[in-house]
């Protein structure tokens, strides 16, 4: 393992790893689960749950999360995230199955800022939320 300086406020390229990570997340007080692939849960203190993980060769960190779409209209689901992906930044919205999913990879060749990691995650899981509740909104406007 790499040695982390816990005050360091940039994680080395090369050190950017599960526990690193798990120490960032333990810093902010975020409640986490780490599964056995080394898939982070982040369950709760967020606007919405959000997954991410590691992709150490293309040296991404991928966050994703979604919502069961199934009492929705497909048309209008489709619909729905061509709109998504025209008015929100820093989520890609797509369907997969009978599912809403939010994509963002962040970068880290060079670094990784804790900061602008905490920041990415807590955004990515703001704007997923407004945009469920939005798509939710939409679909009750055209239903009634």
């Amino acid at each position: 393992m790499n040695y982390m300086n816990p005050t360091a406020t940039t994680i080395n390229e090369s050190a950017v790893d599960i526990d690193h990570l798990k120490t960032v997340l333990s810093t902010a007080m975020l409640d986490f689960k780490v599964d056995e692939n080394g898939k982070f849960y982040v369950m709760e203190d967020l606007d919405f749950p959000v997954w991410f993980a590691i992709d150490t060769e293309r040296r991404l960190i991928e966050f994703l999360t979604y919502i069961d779409t199934a009492d929705f209209d497909e048309t209008q689901l489709l619909d729905a995230v061509n709109e998504l992906n025209r008015q929100y930044i820093i989520v890609q919205f797509s369907l997969s199955g009978r599912r809403l999913v939010g994509c963002h990879w962040l970068p880290f060749n060079g670094g990784l800022s804790r900061v602008h990691f905490l920041k990415t995650l807590r955004h990515f899981s703001s704007i997923f939320h407004s945009a469920v509740i939005a798509v939710v909104e939409d679909t009750k406007r055209v239903v009634h």
